[in-house]
Formats: C-alpha cells, structure tokens, sequence
C-alpha cells in the first residue's frame, strides 16, 4: 500500500512539474526555434501556427517525427522497446501455431485427391467447370480496381504508410483470379500450383500490412520474408507432399487480426472493416467446405464458386479500407518533436 501511494504521489508531482515548465507566456519570434521541445508544447496546442515549420504536419518532418515516437492516447510515447514486445508477441503467435498443428497433425498431411471433384461441372461457352471457372474474374477485377485507386492514393500517402505491401497485395489478387482459373480448366495437383502461388502472394502481403497496422516492428522488412515463406510453402508441398506449411500460412493472417485485435492497438481508422473482411473469408472457406452440400440445395451455384464470390467481395472491401483509412488520431495526443540538430 505505501508503495502504491508513493507511486501515485510521484507522478502527481512529475505532472505538475512538467505542467510548471511548460506553462507562461507564449514565446515567439525565433527564439522559439532555440526553445526546447517542452517550452512550446502548451503553446502550440492552442495556436498550432506557432510550431516551428520542423513539426508543422504539412512538413516533411513531421512524419519523421512521428516514425521516431509514435502518438498514441493518454499522452505516452510508444517507444521502440514497446514495439519490440509487439514483435515478440508476434512471433509468440507464430510459434503457438506451428506448435498447435504438429499436435494436431504430427504426420504429414498430403493432398485429397477428392479435393478436384468440384460439385458443379457444367460447361458453357466452351469453358469447362464454367461457374468456377468464371467466378475467378473477381479476384483479377479487385486487383485490378486496387492498382487503380492506389495509383492516385499513393502519392498523397505519408513516407511511413505501407505502400509496397499493398500493390504486392493487388498483385496477388490478380496472380490468384489468373492461377485459380487455370487450375479450375483443368484441376489437378500440377494446375493448382498456380492457384496457391498466387494465393500466397496475397497473404504475404496482407500479414506485412496487418504488422503495420497493429505497429509491429519490422513491418516494412517483413514482406520479403513472408513472400519468400509462402512461395517455400507450397514448394515444401510439391517436393515432399505435406500441406501443413501451407496450411498455416493460410490461416495465419485471420489469427493475427483476431489476437491482435485484442492485445495491440491499431494504427489506422476503419477497423470495423476488417472484421468484415475477416468473416468474409471465413465464410468462404465454409461454403469450400460444403461445396456439395449447397449445389444440391437448388442445383444453380456450388459452394466453392460461392467462395469465390465471396473471397472477392472480401478482397475489394480490403482495397476500400487501403483506401479510406487514416492515421489514428486523438484528442489525447500530443505533438512529437525532434531536435532540429537531427
């Protein structure tokens, strides 16, 4: 008890010593330019012109300032050490879930060959297995529409935003669509190589901008490894004929947003979407699963051409948050300052 009442007193105490240094008349002119980052922090709250043009938001700078001391709500600087928990935590759950499939599956897991007999076969125009076959355009379009948009969003994007993951991420929605139908012509373990090569791509892609958004260190060299990660696991699958790799490469990302939702904070707005995209793709992978099931309810559309329509809603409601969201911003925040020595 009387450590926890020294502690409070401590910080009462660093708190109105901190408000007493910081508080007085405004000073102004170029003196200010000499001032340390504390003699104008109550200031330039309420007159956000008289920061000096080092930290004015339409400064280069100022994202600088921000990659060096991330805002975050209550007035505390996240600082690196924190991030470098985040990573650990991270890793943590990368571990946890190899751990979890070698228990699961301790021996390796080859590929049902019942996997290739889809429920609808009907041909139309030519083109066999037509409603899988088509629905593959979806993928392709939300790539597409994605390269678009991020095309006149990228110029306005701060140094510190993610860029590269999310063209590699349209990239790979356009390499799945294209993969995915070329399997579906002729499915087979050789032609669905070309469908998960793509499918890696993308998930690679999203795990690094899932990093970023939940501010993990190492988001911006992550991507390669991922990449490099997912294209080894499916060469793992085609060299030794074992899918668990793949399998948790594929589930990864919707494990990493769900704990990560819990544990860290996130970076950007419009996270609500993201569940959105979470549940979407969940559900696609249970419409796969009931591929049979749901073209026998009514003999129009099978489960797994279901699942691509709905993997590609998901994908384009991904793109709209690339595009829609914005740096977290608080009340409780305060500027970040760096000594114009840097």
């Amino acid at each position: 008890m009387i450590w926890v009442l020294g502690r409070r007193f401590t910080r009462s105490l660093s708190r109105r010593l901190t408000h007493s240094l910081v508080a007085g008349p405004p000073i102004t002119g170029p003196e200010r330019d000499n001032q340390p980052a504390t003699a104008w922090l109550i200031d330039s709250q309420k007159n956000p012109k008289s920061l000096p043009s080092l930290v004015r938001k339409n400064s280069p700078s100022y994202g600088a300032c921000n990659r060096l001391s991330a805002c975050r709500p209550g007035g505390q600087l996240i600082k690196s050490i924190t991030v470098t928990h985040r990573l650990a935590v991270f890793l943590a759950i990368a571990f946890v879930c190899v751990v979890v499939t070698v228990i699961i599956a301790p021996r390796p897991v080859p590929q049902d060959q019942q996997y290739h007999q889809f429920a609808d076969t009907r041909p139309f125009l030519g083109i066999p297995n037509f409603g899988d076959t088509a629905s593959d355009i979806v993928f392709v379009l939300a790539g597409v529409i994605g390269l678009v948009v991020l095309r006149g969003t990228g110029r306005g994007m701060a140094p510190e935003e993610p860029f590269l993951p999310a063209v590699i991420f349209c990239i790979g929605a356009i390499l799945t669509g294209a993969g995915s139908t070329v399997y579906h012509w002729h499915p087979s373990d050789a032609s669905l190589v070309f469908d998960r090569l793509g499918m890696v791509i993308a998930f690679a892609a999203f795990i690094a901008l899932l990093m970023s958004h939940f501010d993990i260190a190492g988001a911006r060299v992550a991507l390669p490894i991922f990449l490099v990660a997912g294209v080894g696991s499916v060469l793992y699958w085609i060299y030794f004929g074992d899918l668990r790799p793949y399998g948790i490469f594929q589930a990864f990302p919707v494990i990493l947003f769900v704990l990560g939702s819990l544990v860290f904070p996130h970076r950007h707005t419009r996270h609500a979407m993201l569940w959105l995209v979470t549940i979407g793709y969940v559900l696609a992978k249970v419409c796969e699963s009931l591929d049979r099931r749901i073209y026998d309810m009514g003999g129009i559309v099978s489960g797994h051409t279901l699942k691509h329509l709905i993997a590609g809603v998901s994908l384009g409601m991904t793109i709209v948050w690339l595009k829609q969201r914005r740096p977290v911003r608080t009340s409780a925040q305060r500027p970040c300052f760096v000594n114009r020595a840097m």
